[in-house]
């Protein structure tokens, strides 16, 4: 009994463990998400820019 106690133990640690990281991982993932949509918009941002200023040096804006 003691022997299954400990596996018990064992296998619940382990359970939260996993958990955890599973956790850990989504929380990761969202924040990839979140530089990736701020990488986006700073993108867009820069590319309109360079369009106007081109287009600002041609005369055409």
């Amino acid at each position: 009994k003691v022997a299954l106690d400990e596996l018990n133990a064992q296998l619940n640690l382990a359970a939260g463990s996993s958990g955890q990281l599973t956790s850990a991982m989504a929380n990761l993932a969202a924040a990839q998400a979140n530089i990736l949509s701020s990488v986006a918009i700073e993108s867009n941002a820069l590319q309109e820019e360079f369009i106007n200023t081109i287009l600002g040096a041609l005369g055409l804006a």
